[in-house]
């Protein structure tokens, strides 16, 4: 079944939800994070998931689209929930933890969008940059069981 949305311009969307609130959560935890290989880790996320951002925006504006903003309330709870899960465990196995659960929660539902909107015609360059989103996501989330 087709959506009335063009599944390329869904995916772009999907894609740049998704690394800004991956990007808005990496760095609500870095206050919390004492180890400094650790830090460094996050930290180059960071800057990856900001570069993955920009040729997302790049590919939306080149189609006429433009990117939108996570809502207030989805990044104040997505913050909340971080805090709390923080609380909760605030060791560096713990963060570790959160952070590489988040990455595949992050790379399952892209890739899920991935998957139904390549089946409706999704442009190439885009379901590419997609697949090399989900595999850093997935390389980050194993690379953080190094701190476990």
């Amino acid at each position: 079944m087709k959506t009335t949305e063009d599944p390329t311009g869904e995916l772009l969307s999907s894609m740049y939800k998704a690394l800004r609130v991956g990007c808005d959560n990496l760095c609500s935890v870095t206050p919390k994070i004492s180890d400094r290989f650790m830090l460094t880790s996050v930290t180059s996320q960071i800057e990856k998931y900001s570069e993955f951002s920009k040729r997302t925006t790049d590919l939306m504006r080149a189609r006429d689209q433009y990117p939108k903003e996570p809502s207030l309330l989805s990044r104040l709870a997505q913050r909340g929930s971080v805090a709390v899960e923080t609380l909760a465990d605030s060791s560096r196995s713990g963060i570790a933890g959160m952070i590489s659960r988040g990455n595949v929660r992050g790379a399952t539902r892209l890739g899920q969008t991935l998957e139904k909107c390549r089946r409706e015609g999704c442009d190439q360059e885009v379901t590419s940059l997609c697949r090399d989103v989900i595999g850093y996501q997935l390389r980050e989330a194993d690379k953080m069981k190094d701190f476990m």
